[in-house]
């Protein structure tokens, strides 16, 4: 019969472990995910995460004096900028100008109709496209042809005469083909709205030699580049987002006011808008969650891992 093991007992140099931590001293807590903050604090930092903000400059004037001679001379062309999240938010501002309202529904005629186009920029992507931007509740229903149909009726229904497609270089050669003969058709301006890439598209097709893309390149001939922001008007970027965005504060950062701030802002983000709001957005959550003596100095150390953006 086997014999049970004994059990191992402690030797004579066998010594307790000591404990880790002082006894004066308490345990660290435990790591918290998410930050500690009262119920009223968490919903200010969630409506500062949600906000959504546009200020016009002298870049969006250009841009919309460009959009009206295209719509007033039916001619067709593309526009482009660096950060396509700012050139959209201000072709859709150029479009709220012409847009009227009742309750959730357009009212007729909407001369200007904005869309971004979805998934594979195919033609059947881009009918829905037009048919859901004018809120048609029926949109992806039916063959090509039917939707086709659907989208020609909603522009003809809406009387519009410019029509801007965002994230345009997603757009396939056929659904290039389908608004070329839209233009024709139906004689309205259409313009192809996109990031840098839709420049490095037309600058492919001037290239090109014979005549398989040669109709696209010729409907879209006039050109137009959303440019940065000037630094001159970054202390107007920052008042008008305070107060967008930050209006119910009794104490305003005033941002622009502080030596140094300004400049840096502009160099972090590049003359882009939509960096520009993000920093901002991080700033006024920390200041929320901890006194914040805003400097250059803390400003470099809070966005320590963040890139400057690109131009």
């Amino acid at each position: 019969m086997a014999q049970p093991h004994p059990i191992p007992q402690p030797n004579e140099r066998s010594q307790p472990v000591p404990s880790q931590y002082p006894a004066n001293l308490a345990p660290p807590q435990p790591i918290e995910a998410v930050p500690q903050r009262s119920p009223e604090l968490q919903v200010e930092v969630d409506r500062i995460r949600d906000s959504e903000t546009y200020t016009a400059v002298a870049r969006d004037q250009l841009l919309f004096d460009w959009l009206s001679s295209q719509r007033e001379s039916r001619a067709s062309g593309f526009v482009f900028g660096v950060n396509f999240g700012d050139l959209r938010k201000s072709c859709q501002f150029y479009q709220m100008q012409y847009v009227r309202k009742r309750g959730n529904l357009f009212l007729t005629p909407m001369p200007v109709l904005y869309t971004d186009v979805e998934q594979y920029g195919s033609p059947t992507d881009l009918f829905i496209s037009i048919t859901q931007a004018a809120g048609n509740p029926f949109a992806g229903m039916g063959s090509l042809r039917d939707l086709r149909k659907q989208a020609i009726g909603t522009l003809n229904k809406f009387q519009t005469r410019t029509l801007i497609i965002g994230y345009a270089e997603a757009l396939s050669v056929e659904a290039l083909k389908e608004l070329v003969k839209m233009r024709r058709d139906l004689k309205i301006s259409i313009i192809l709205a996109g990031s840098m890439s839709l420049f490095e598209f037309f600058d492919q097709l001037d290239k090109q030699r014979g005549q398989k893309y040669k109709e696209i390149r010729n409907a879209f001939l006039d050109c137009c580049q959303y440019q940065r922001f000037e630094q001159n008007q970054i202390e107007t970027m920052l008042e008008r987002w305070e107060l967008q965005v930050l209006g119910s504060w009794s104490k305003q950062l005033n941002l622009k006011a502080i030596p140094g701030v300004p400049n840096f802002l502009y160099t972090r983000c590049g003359g882009q808008a939509e960096p520009l709001y993000e920093m901002l957005r991080q700033i006024a959550i920390q200041a929320l969650d901890e006194p914040l003596q805003i400097s250059t100095a803390t400003l470099t150390k809070l966005f320590i891992s963040k890139r400057v953006a690109g131009t």
